[in-house]
């Protein structure tokens, strides 16, 4: 039920009461104007009979009025001598109209924020104080006694403000007692202290995320006990890959964190020790390329280590040194196998590190010079027809002369030589043609010679591209050009003239 509604039966109450009041007052005017016309016909002239003492006295009795906080402080001041100070005076129908105003404010605002607060769950004292104190208020107000109830009004509202400012302190501690219970792995004062904070917050995230690691520590604790078995094994590796499976449920758990980041130190530390010392090995028995893999990994723990230093300059040297020897040994390969690309390479390989060798500058220039010589031989080979000229032969004949000289260091290039003279001597060895016509066309070669008016004429003519010209009055020329092979016989062209003009 509303804290209002009461205020309103009083309200009902009040009003009945003021008309009973009114109408009792008439009735004690009206009997008032009776004993007053009475007493006017008495004597007053003769002495009364006084009444035994024992009977006429009348006992007073002493009621105690109960007062307010404040009136209570304003008494115990006027008892130590000091004069309280004046308060501002407030009617009763002030006070009603103050404690209906406060009692709303209460009910709208304080009371939802209250109920909020579910102090029953974690302050069961303060919120039986907060029930009392509502109670008397509208107790006093019932029974009209308005200042009354305006002073419990005011004792409800501080009592509240200091229920709600120690809601959020009280929290605190219980999320940080949960927290410091966590640490300690106390799982069940952790739990208490987590529910205790979740009964004040109920929605906190960050208590319910905590609640959620704290239900974690059943399984954690088992692995916590294998650690420590590791440790006093002197295992560091198992500790550790147990200890991160504790920071799986809880990963900010400090202590956990700093000790895994111990163990990894130690771990990494031992790892580079080993991998150094591994490559050190490997160079002394000339296992270079060991060495490197072992070089990468302990670079890989510890880039900036000076260790790494002194071992990558030693590395390099032993490198070098192989490179040189793989280089000229795959060079001298490729020579005998007559690969003389690959031993190009190889020779520049070599060039790096000894450009002034004199097995390096000779084997290089060999390499670049029978190179050469073949890609000419093959350009000539592709297109042998080139060789009809007499300036392409000429050039033909000089490659021929270097390549002869050369082909003692390649087989191939000895070959390519010999195919090229061949074609060359193919190419300068006439070749019979027939030359078919219709006796009115004459027929000529361009930059040959002509052949005249014929039917049919055999000739001799080297290899080569031609040009063969007919000219016939009244009809148009005909120009037809031919390859006459080098490697073919019997080969014939018809030149006649069938166009009239």
């Amino acid at each position: 039920m509303s804290l209002i509604e009461p205020l309103d039966n009083a309200r009902s109450r009040d009003v009945k009461r003021r008309k009973d009041l009114i109408l009792g007052s008439s009735a004690v005017i009206a009997l008032c104007g009776v004993f007053i016309v009475g007493a006017s016909l008495l004597d007053f002239s003769r002495k009364p009979v006084p009444a035994p003492e024992s009977e006429s006295a009348v006992r007073i009795e002493e009621t105690r009025i109960e007062k307010t906080p404040l009136e209570e402080a304003r008494g115990k001041e006027t008892r130590a001598g000091k004069k309280p100070e004046p308060g501002p005076v407030v009617t009763g129908e002030e006070a009603r109209a103050q404690f209906k105003k406060r009692i709303g404010k209460y009910e709208n605002e304080t009371a939802p924020l209250l109920a909020a607060a579910n102090l029953d769950a974690w302050n069961r004292k303060a919120a039986a104080e907060i029930e009392g104190l509502e109670r008397e208020a509208m107790e006093r107000f019932q029974a009209e006694d308005y200042s009354g109830a305006l002073a419990r009004v005011q004792e409800l509202e501080q009592k509240a403000d200091a229920v709600l400012a120690e809601k959020g302190r009280a929290f605190r501690e219980a999320l940080e007692n949960a927290r410091a219970a966590l640490d300690d792995w106390r799982y069940d004062d952790a739990r208490r202290q987590v529910e205790r904070a979740l009964s004040i917050e109920p929605e906190s995230t960050e208590a319910l995320i905590l609640q959620k690691r704290i239900a974690a520590l059943p399984d954690v604790l088992p692995l916590l006990e294998r650690a420590k078995i590791a440790q006093v094994e002197n295992n560091p590796e198992k500790e550790r890959d147990l200890l991160r499976q504790v920071l799986q449920a809880v990963p900010d758990h400090e202590a956990t964190v700093r000790r895994v980041a111990t163990l990894s130190r130690t771990l990494d530390d031992r790892a580079f020790a080993q991998h150094i010392s591994d490559a050190y090995a490997s160079l002394e028995k000339g296992k270079v390329r060991a060495a490197r893999r072992a070089y990468e990994a302990a670079k890989g723990i510890y880039p900036a280590r000076e260790d790494l230093s002194l071992l990558s300059a030693k590395l390099q040297a032993s490198e070098r040194s192989v490179r040189i020897r793989s280089a000229l040994r795959n060079a001298k390969k490729a020579v005998r196998e007559d690969n003389w690309r690959k031993a190009r390479d190889h020779f520049l390989v070599a060039k790096k590190y000894l450009p002034n060798d004199a097995r390096v500058v000779e084997g290089l220039a060999r390499a670049r010079k029978i190179l050469s010589l073949r890609k000419a031989l093959s350009q000539y080979a592709a297109d042998p027809y080139r060789l009809g000229n007499g300036n392409v032969q000429a050039q033909a004949e000089k490659t021929l002369a270097q390549a002869n000289a050369a082909s003692q260091h390649s087989r191939a290039l000895g070959r390519q030589a010999r195919e090229v003279a061949t074609l060359i001597r193919k190419m300068n060895t006439k070749v019979r043609m027939t030359v078919i016509s219709d006796n009115r066309t004459y027929v000529r070669v361009r930059g040959v010679g002509k052949v005249g008016v014929v039917s049919r004429k055999e000739i001799r003519i080297k290899p080569g591209r031609y040009t063969f010209e007919g000219v016939r009055d009244g009809f148009h020329s005909k120009l037809i050009k031919v390859t006459v092979p080098y490697d073919r016989t019997g080969f014939s062209v018809k030149v006649i003239c069938d166009d009239p003009i």
